[in-house]
Order: structure tokens, then C-alpha cells, then sequence
């Protein structure tokens, strides 16, 4: 993967043995292959959760004891970014466990961020990121319509709210406070939704 990112992947469907991916990254990368593959097939293309920015202060990978095989590993990857659904998550853990046994502490801490990525993109955010001294921070759009006040108020003090913002304090247990955070954001949206049809 590493090396991916470094060289690139070169043009897949031409004479080119170096590409840009490095420009984009992997990840992005990734997603406009697929993008394009998708578009040639004459399928429409469905823009993807995966452009949420997610940064959080955790140790997130597969690590190489877990799945042994890079090529393996780099598609297991793949196959958990591409996820659209907490449900289609779900089952690709699942599907982890059933190949490679109990999952360790980093691979954990994947699932959690691809999770609050999916929370995310339903709750209408542009990001969730570590700020230094700020713990947290949740960003939504300039017309996001939502009461970040009232949400904020449900977690008194560990939980503040700016225009824009909903900053979450970096104490202990901050990984299910930005979960729940996240969710209740999420069925804000979709009632607000629901009442603008």
C-alpha cells in the first residue's frame, strides 16, 4: 500500500507503469476508479460517504499479523472504505472475524472511524477532526438549519456549540459521545428532510 502510494498504480487501461496517485491519495484514488469503472458500465455513479474528512486521535489500521497478505490486506481495505451503510459495515466485519478471527485494538479503532465517516456524511457534516486543546470538532455547512444549542445541551459540559461547530471535550469516553453525537445529528437531518418534502 505504501508502495502505492509513493510510485502509483499507473494507468490500468493503457502502456503507463506510473501513475499520480500520490497526488491524491489511495484512498481517493480508489474511489475515482471506481467511479469511472462504474461510469463506463453505464451505471449511474453515487457519490459516496467517503468524502467526509475523518481525523481522530486513533491508532486505525489492519494491521500485518491480523491479515498476513498485502494484496489481501489492501482489498480488505477497499472493501471497508467502499461501505455506505452502517449495515453493509456490519456485515464486512463480520466477514473480517469469520476470515481472520477476533479483530485487535487497531483494526477496532478502523471500524469506529469508518462508522463516525458514515455517521457523518448522513448527519450532512464536511468533517470531524482533532483540534489541539479542543478535543473534537464536528463541522457542518454555513446552511446546515440545525439547533447545535439544543444538541449540545444534551451533553451539558462536555459537549459545546458554535454556529457551525459542536465541540466535544478530549476526556475519557469521548468515542461514544462523538457516536451519539453523531447519530442524533443524523435524525435531525433526516426529520428536517422529511418536512421539506
Amino acid at each position: 500500500m505504501r508502495d502505492l502510494e509513493i510510485r502509483g498504480a499507473g494507468n490500468l487501461l493503457g502502456e503507463e507503469q506510473s501513475g499520480e496517485i500520490a497526488a491524491v491519495g489511495l484512498e481517493m484514488y480508489n474511489h475515482m476508479l471506481a467511479q469511472a469503472v462504474t461510469a463506463l458500465q453505464g451505471r449511474p455513479v453515487v457519490e459516496s460517504p467517503a468524502q467526509v474528512t475523518v481525523s481522530l486521535p486513533l491508532a486505525a489500521y489492519l494491521p500485518g499479523d491480523y491479515v498476513t497478505d498485502e494484496r489481501l490486506r489492501l482489498r480488505c481495505y477497499q472493501d471497508l472504505a467502499a461501505c455506505t451503510s452502517e449495515q453493509e459495515l456490519e456485515a464486512r466485519v463480520r466477514g473480517l472475524i469469520d476470515r481472520f478471527g477476533p479483530y485487535p485494538a487497531p483494526v477496532d479503532a478502523l471500524i469506529y472511524s469508518l462508522r463516525a465517516r458514515l455517521l457523518a456524511a448522513t448527519a450532512g457534516a464536511l468533517a470531524v477532526e482533532t483540534e489541539r486543546g479542543l478535543g473534537v470538532v464536528v463541522r457542518l455547512p454555513l446552511d446546515h438549519g440545525l439547533d447545535l444549542r439544543a444538541i449540545s445541551a444534551q451533553w451539558r459540559s462536555t459537549v459545546t456549540a458554535t454556529p457551525t461547530q459542536l465541540h466535544l471535550s478530549g476526556g475519557g469516553g469521548w468515542r461514544d459521545i462523538l457516536i451519539g453525537v453523531l447519530r442524533e445529528l443524523g435524525r435531525l437531518q433526516r426529520a428536517r428532510q422529511r418536512m421539506s418534502a
